[in-house]
């Protein structure tokens, strides 16, 4: 575990906080956002393997792939337009828990003291502790730290880094997860008009 972490740490340090002051600048395995998927996957990859949100109900305006066993994640997954531009809006890696929260709030620690150090002219907003929408029985739970300027993370509309661990209900199919993300206020628009 502690290789894992110093892994994910050693990642993030590859870029010097003058490099870390966009979120553009800002890589999870090799990816960030704002540029073509066609950068990284050809077309027919992209269209033979995107998913979309389940909670979209049949908005297609944004598709995602997930790629397990990235280079430092469990799984990572990117979001794009679904459009011809592929533009991706979105880059998570996640580390997965089997209903420990625990360890996961306890590395969400360590990683967000290794950003504050990257990001020291952002600001860390704290979330708290939120229902997740997608779940209808209110069991899941996140828990969000965003680093940005103090009016786009109170809107919820922001470009930002994330660092977060969902809790999610025993009742669901899902493990508890740690979450790195790059998000776009483009994305975050989108995703808090389907609630």
């Amino acid at each position: 575990m502690k290789k894992l972490l110093a892994i994910i740490i050693l990642s993030l340090c590859f870029m010097s906080p003058s490099q870390a002051e966009d979120i553009k600048d800002f890589e999870i395995d090799g990816m960030s956002v704002n540029v073509s998927l066609l950068e990284y996957f050809d077309k027919s990859y992209i269209k033979k393997n995107k998913i979309f949100y389940e909670q979209a109900k049949g908005n297609k305006e944004y598709a995602k792939l997930e790629l397990v066993k990235s280079s430092i994640y469990e799984e990572a997954v990117i979001t794009f337009k679904n459009d011809q531009t592929f533009k991706i809006v979105a880059v998570e890696g996640f580390i997965l828990y089997e209903n420990d929260i625990k360890s996961c709030l306890s590395r969400r620690e360590k990683v967000i003291k290794e950003l504050s150090e990257m990001f020291k002219n952002k600001m860390q907003w704290d979330f708290g502790k939120e229902k997740h929408f997608a779940d209808n029985n209110s069991y899941t739970y996140t828990y969000v730290i965003g680093f940005g300027s103090k009016a786009e993370l109170s809107t919820r509309y922001y470009d930002a880094i994330t660092i977060s661990c969902y809790d999610w209900s025993k009742k669901l199919p899902y493990d508890d997860s740690f979450r790195l993300s790059i998000r776009t206020k483009e994305l975050n628009q989108w995703l808090y008009r389907l609630k």
